[in-house]
């Protein structure tokens, strides 16, 4: 069987010329820019909008570093957190931390500080409120001072939000990434 002729086999193939390829290129840029800055702001935007509006800053977590073990693929920390209540009516609480991070962590650092806003999905503020299990992913890199930050969901139903403010006094080198579970118990309050 011969072709028709005029009848086309199959339809007609798009080629772009090399300034049309540079031109898409440029826009996939922005576009993955604006994806990368949506990925980071979607835990704090869906926490405020869980309650329909009210401010849910139960307050600030800051952790110090006591001690660690980095073993390349399973590191371990220890740290003495006060939780500072955004009620002044309540005393701020003592809490112990430990994170545990299963992943590749080539690190090794002298001293951390970390802080949180503590955001609450129920609107509770109860004492010891923020006590239990966290998990969340990790990707930090340190050269000289460094940062990182951790987003972390658990808690009471799983209705307590971290959502990573600062980390200071960091110094060290590496790079780490990986899964993390962190665990925090409270100890009581400040007197």
């Amino acid at each position: 069987m011969e072709p028709v002729a005029g009848a086309a086999c199959c339809p007609p193939v798009k080629r772009r010329l090399p300034h049309q390829r540079l031109e898409a290129k440029q826009m996939k840029t922005p576009i993955l820019a604006l994806a990368a800055a949506a990925t980071l702001a979607f835990p704090a935007a869906m926490a405020q909008q869980s309650t329909g509006g009210g401010s849910l800053e139960a307050g600030m977590l800051t952790c110090n570093l006591t001690s660690s073990t980095n073993l390349v693929v399973i590191s371990d920390a220890n740290y003495e957190c006060v939780f500072d209540t955004s009620d002044d009516s309540k005393p701020d609480e003592i809490y112990t931390m430990n994170i545990a991070k299963l992943g590749v962590d080539l690190s090794i650092e002298k001293a951390e500080t970390l802080k949180w806003a503590v955001l609450s999905a129920t609107g509770r503020f109860d004492q010891g409120l923020i006590t239990g299990e966290y998990v969340g992913a990790s990707a930090d890199a340190a050269f000289g001072l460094g940062a990182g930050a951790r987003v972390q969901i658990g808690g009471l139903d799983d209705s307590i939000t971290l959502q990573p403010v600062s980390v200071s006094g960091r110094e060290g080198l590496g790079i780490a990434a990986g899964v993390e579970q962190m665990s925090l118990e409270f100890k009581g309050t400040v007197s």
